[in-house]
């Protein structure tokens, strides 16, 4: 191994033992057995030296493991995004995982004899780690030497090979403090605002605006977005906010959504190129698009509503479900009809002439309008219902042909 004892100290006592061989015997064999003796003692303490050590709960790694699979990329040429980053300290092992848009990092609580850094594929060791209880404690030992990571534990052991270097691995974004701007949410905030975001994104290489969230902080309050074109959705929070604004990736959307923490803060500091959530056990950076520009919604929102309607969510949603059989695959479409002369004003129609199909529902509500018909998409309504966090939702209308609120 380049620099170590051996590499420096081994020629010499073999050219002090070849001389003494060929010394007629006046040093005999015990000196040249004691000098070998020395080698070898040499030999075996180097190869201790090349490993390094770490002890870690199964349970605590096997978790960490699986989501950073989530963002390892095995089609890309860039070994970067096929390998998990461990580094170690005496206390804690730290693993990074990343693609082009995401880096994920997360402390573990671990014992490590040393520090050092390491790369490797976290299929073989996950799949290792499934079958262990999650209370096992599992020894890490890296071998330098034959570039092997051998686990061990109670009843058994495994090896896999790992690298000691990833030249092309990126290092961690900047953030200076003065070109930095952070606001803070709870877990569960944040949980909830990628849960109803998610669905109105859509991938449109035409329309690439609409493949990201809208995350707006004001000193009034903020405001989360996403919409496929066809429908859109607002969240609102009336907390004052330092000022910033950026576009987040369907992607980390959804990585930030799996994560599922619920507990504590999470401080989102944005510079421009990248976002950063800090959570108590882990961060996650996000580079985010400065050149896109989202639509103005609040022309939307600006409408005035003619007509409300009070209504049981569950119950909307099995009336448009039972509906929406009837209807055409192409459109969806379902006829609303409001008569707040009826004891049920509300009445869902499809009447689909070219197959001869028809159906009709009425469903009680609470309405304050006159009469009124609007023509909904059924897939659409749904999934707009299915993302409201409340039983007895309302619903605005302005014309026949304005948006739906």
């Amino acid at each position: 191994r380049s620099g170590s004892s051996c590499e420096r100290i081994l020629p010499a006592y073999l050219e002090k033992s070849a001389g003494l061989v060929s010394d007629g015997g006046n040093w005999g064999f015990p000196a040249v057995f004691l000098l070998f003796s020395r080698i070898f003692v040499l030999l075996v303490n180097d190869m201790i030296m090349s490993m390094e050590n770490v002890n870690i709960n199964a349970g605590i790694l096997r978790s960490a493991l699986q989501i950073a699979s989530r963002l390892l990329d095995h089609r890309t040429i860039n070994p970067a995004f096929q390998l998990v980053e461990l580094v170690a300290n005496p206390s804690t092992l730290t693993l990074t995982a990343m693609n082009e848009l995401i880096r994920f990092t997360i402390p573990l609580e671990a014992e490590s004899d040393s520090s050092f850094s390491y790369y490797l594929k976290p299929a073989v060791l996950l799949n290792a780690l499934k079958e262990l209880p999650s209370e096992t404690l599992v020894q890490l030992r890296f071998d330098e030497s034959t570039k092997l990571l051998k686990g061990r534990y109670s009843n058994g052991s495994f090896q896999l090979p790992f690298s000691t270097t990833c030249p092309s691995y990126p290092r961690e974004p900047a953030f200076p403090e003065n070109e930095t701007v952070t606001n803070t949410l709870s877990s569960d905030q944040l949980q909830a605002i990628c849960s109803l975001v998610k669905p109105y994104l859509k991938v449109d290489e035409l329309r690439p605006v609409i493949h990201h969230a809208l995350f707006h902080f004001t000193a009034e309050g903020s405001e989360f977005v996403g919409s496929d074109g066809a429908s859109l959705i607002r969240y609102k929070l009336n907390a004052s906010a330092q000022p910033a604004r950026f576009l987040l990736p369907l992607p980390a959307v959804v990585f930030l959504g799996q994560l599922g923490i619920r507990t504590g803060q999470v401080d989102i500091s944005s510079n421009g190129e990248y976002v950063r959530f800090t959570y108590d056990s882990c961060v996650v950076i996000c580079r985010v698009n400065s050149k896109l520009r989202f639509p103005d919604y609040n022309k939307m929102f600006a409408l005035q509503s003619t007509s409300t309607v009070y209504f049981d969510r569950n119950t909307i949603i099995g009336a448009c479900n039972r509906s929406s059989v009837f209807s055409d695959p192409l459109d969806s479409l379902i006829h609303w009809s409001f008569d707040p002369g009826c004891s049920d004003p509300l009445s869902l129609r499809v009447n689909d002439l070219d197959r001869s199909v028809y159906a009709e529902e009425h469903v009680p509500c609470d309405y304050d309008g006159d009469r009124f018909k609007v023509i909904l998409n059924a897939n659409m309504l749904i999934r707009c219902l299915r993302s409201i966090p409340t039983d007895t939702p309302s619903c605005r209308f302005t014309s026949e042909c304005s948006p739906a609120f």
